[in-house]
């Protein structure tokens, strides 16, 4: 049970470092055109990047039941700083410009990640409990010493 936890954890973990190492450099290409055209897409293409970043953050780190608010706000506090460093750098980028409003739809996406991942965390959890038992009821007691 142990090794397939620590499995998950190593996967989840290279997850969001490809992710966002994939966001960070997909936001520093000199002029990328964004798929969602027109008035406001590009904060709608920040608002769902930071969404799925923020969501794969906390699926990595899972917030303890026991101060999961903290964790969930600290979450947050992360993603903000990597999206107001990511904004930061742009104005340094050819043909890119730092913009205060990707910023705010960084933030907003990032807080509908983690809504999502308090939402659904908990009956997912539950489902891989039932799916897949722990051992310890089958684990041998604990040897005594002779008297």
């Amino acid at each position: 049970m142990i090794d397939r936890l620590r499995r998950r954890s190593q996967r989840a973990l290279l997850a969001v470092l490809a992710y966002g190492i994939a966001l960070f450099w997909v936001n520093h290409i000199p002029k990328v055109s964004v798929p969602l055209s027109g008035a406001g897409g590009d904060k709608v293409a920040h608002f769902l990047a930071y969404a799925l970043l923020a969501f794969l953050l906390a699926w990595t780190v899972y917030p303890e039941r026991r101060g999961r608010a903290l964790g969930y706000l600290a979450l947050l506090l992360g993603a903000t700083a990597y999206g107001a460093i990511d904004e930061w750098l742009q104005q340094y980028v050819p043909h890119r410009t730092a913009d205060w409003r990707d910023w705010i739809a960084d933030i907003l996406g990032a807080g509908l990640g983690l809504s999502t991942h308090a939402v659904v965390a908990g009956p997912i959890g539950r489902l891989r409990a039932k799916l897949f038992p722990s051992d310890r009821s089958a684990a041998p007691p604990p040897p005594t010493t002779p008297p």
